[in-house]
């Protein structure tokens, strides 16, 4: 099977336009607040109404509900809880990974080198069918990577991290060399 060359870049454009265009930052200064991505560059009016939509619903939750929220970020990512308003995207280089298991796909990160993830996953469950590595990913910030991919590939969902994906999917996915 010949694997379309325009659905390649597609996906791999779709997954680097995730990666690079929805982060955007608040820097508070002595004149204000900024709000841009790391260029500088300022979204545009619909992305601003979708973040202002955001941000009130995110209001609406109370401090303590985003407190106990940020506490349980800075735990799952190891690192200390800053004091507003120092809240900045950790960014944590390592892998996406792709696993196979009973034809489904697990879409994962991990920080550590990916042979001892594959180690981790395998020795939770030694009676149980095997898992194969289908493919890594290297990458700067293994958050959004894994979001990005995640949201692309959310129609073919099974549950959690699992996917169902095709065989065109997976030979995207094995073109891409880093995010």
């Amino acid at each position: 099977m010949i694997l379309d060359g325009k659905r390649k870049n597609n996906m791999k454009n779709e997954i680097i336009k995730m990666l690079t265009s929805r982060l955007w930052y608040l820097y508070v200064h002595s004149d204000g607040v900024e709000l841009s991505d790391y260029g500088g560059f300022i979204p545009d009016i619909s992305d601003i109404d979708r973040m202002i939509a955001h941000l009130k619903r995110m209001k609406k939750t109370g401090q303590q509900a985003i407190n106990e929220h940020n506490a349980k970020q800075a735990k799952i990512w190891k690192v200390e809880l800053p004091s507003p308003p120092e809240y900045t995207h950790y960014k944590k280089k390592g892998f996406i990974y792709f696993i196979e298991k009973d034809g489904y796909i697990k879409i994962g990160r991990t920080s550590q080198n990916v042979e001892e993830r594959m180690n981790s996953l395998s020795n939770n469950h030694p009676n149980e069918v095997p898992i194969k590595l289908i493919h890594s990913i290297p990458t700067e910030d293994v958050l959004e990577a894994e979001k990005a991919f995640h949201h692309y590939f959310a129609s073919k969902r099974i549950k959690g991290e699992w996917f169902q994906l095709t065989k065109k999917d997976i030979d995207c996915v094995k073109e891409i060399e880093k995010v």
